[in-house]
């Protein structure tokens, strides 16, 4: 039979993928193969991809291990889902091997994944203040950049709902007008 007398290994082909760190989802990415002789009946692992975690479902229920075949429809591909750490984006990677069916094995392949930085909302902390009329009322007021990782940089903070006649004044000494 075909599947006894095939000794030519399948073809494992380097994949990529995208997303955006902290995705509501996960990223799906699909190992593919081709085998001109029995075709492609399982996928192995060699390596995990750092900074995240690989599913085998897009809930995220059931974790991938390397070392592991998991099973295809004969010439079908296998798509497995990455979730990355929080608040971490940019490149990993891990290496796979494709099987045929008489057990063939494939030079291993990679596989790459392409995480992109999202804006993280800085933190706004504000102490209550209070003052006798016509005189200076201090203000403490502190934002801190929401990012972990350094992928971006605080710009301009607004002052809003300034009361009819105010001044607010920047600096300890209150005096330089904002």
């Amino acid at each position: 039979d075909l599947a006894s007398r095939d000794s030519t290994p399948p073809t494992a082909v380097a994949v990529t993928a995208t997303g955006t760190e902290d995705p509501a989802g996960r990223i799906a990415i699909t190992l593919q193969a081709t085998d001109t002789g029995s075709g492609v009946v399982s996928y192995r692992l060699d390596s995990l991809p750092p900074n995240g975690t690989l599913y085998t479902d897009a809930t995220g229920a059931t974790t991938v291990s390397a070392g592991v075949d998991y099973a295809v429809a004969v010439n079908g591909t296998l798509t497995l889902y990455f979730m990355p750490a929080a608040d971490w984006s940019g490149g990993t990677a891990f290496n796979y091997r494709a099987t045929d069916l008489p057990g063939n094995v494939s030079p291993a392949a990679s596989a790459t994944i392409s995480v992109s930085p999202v804006s993280d909302a800085p933190s706004l902390t504000v102490v209550p203040a209070s003052g006798n009329e016509d005189s200076a009322i201090g203000l403490s007021i502190t934002v801190a950049e929401g990012d972990v990782d350094g992928s971006e940089v605080l710009g301009n903070v607004t002052l809003g709902n300034v009361p009819a006649g105010a001044v607010p004044k920047d600096g300890p000494s209150a005096g330089v007008a904002m």
